[in-house]
């Protein structure tokens, strides 16, 4: 009895898989028609009708890219990845579902604590999601949105230290240094440009950089050496009347002092 039991479960939910491999195969064709209106609906009643299939995650995965790339609808976005996490955790689809989860809080509400918490969260779940660097660098964006300088030159420096090699480092770099500027710490900020500098010599983020060093000496009063530095940076920085006003400027105040 109990054999039989199993054998007419396991055909009821072999037929079911194949029925909801049907019905993705159809939403998968509304998508590619363009007509993303019926294809989310399409998905999304494949997830509802079929959770136990193969292809109910995906297709989770699939309404949620669609609310978000084509409706801009990202309240459902996250409710459709949100649904996927926390019912297919170990989907192939989960880390990328809880990255847009974070992005959306990051880039469209502008909810700064919120996307820490879900960074936070991918990075807890699924450590070994593509791209850690990436996300880092993200979590350090909303520090400064944040205004938390202490936790966004924390975030920076945990970035320079472990990806060294990543295609974020030298902005990361440029980053910590212009936090210190920011806040009127020059000489640390002077310290930081000139490791940039010799850190990532060709990086085009070396002209600003330069620039740094020029303003950081400018306002820690080294104003022959500010000058020397401005005047070296002219022939190469895009905005030639900025560098042309601020040595016009610095030479003045140096002309001052030595009266």
């Amino acid at each position: 009895m109990c054999l039989c039991v199993l054998v007419v479960s396991l055909s009821l939910s072999a037929c079911s898989n194949r029925a909801a491999h049907r019905r993705y195969e159809e939403a998968q064709k509304l998508f590619d028609s363009g007509d993303y209106l019926a294809a989310v609906h399409a998905f999304e009643l494949v997830a509802a009708d079929h959770p136990d299939s193969d292809v109910a995650d995906h297709a989770l995965y699939m309404a949620g890219q669609i609310y978000a790339l084509y409706f801009h609808q990202y309240d459902r976005a996250q409710n459709a990845y949100q649904r996927l996490v926390q019912s297919y955790p170990r989907s192939p689809d989960a880390p990328s579902a809880q990255l847009a989860r974070a992005e959306i809080f990051h880039d469209k509400s502008e909810d700064y604590d919120r996307a820490l918490q879900e960074y936070h969260r991918l990075l807890t779940l699924y450590p070994d999601s593509p791209h850690p660097d990436r996300i880092h660098y993200r979590m350090s964006r909303c520090f400064l949105e944040l205004k938390n300088f202490i936790q966004y030159r924390a975030k920076l420096e945990y970035l320079l230290k472990n990806y060294p090699q990543s295609e974020w480092a030298d902005d990361a770099a440029l980053s910590l240094a212009e936090s210190y500027y920011l806040q009127g710490q020059t000489e640390t900020a002077l310290q930081k440009y000139q490791q940039f500098l010799r850190d990532y010599p060709h990086s085009p983020l070396a002209i600003q950089a330069r620039f740094g060093v020029a303003k950081s000496l400018e306002e820690s009063l080294r104003l022959e050496e500010a000058i020397q530095a401005y005047k070296n940076l002219l022939p190469d920085y895009p905005n030639k009347s900025l560098i042309q006003d601020r040595l016009a400027a610095v030479e003045k105040r140096f002309q001052e002092r030595s009266r």
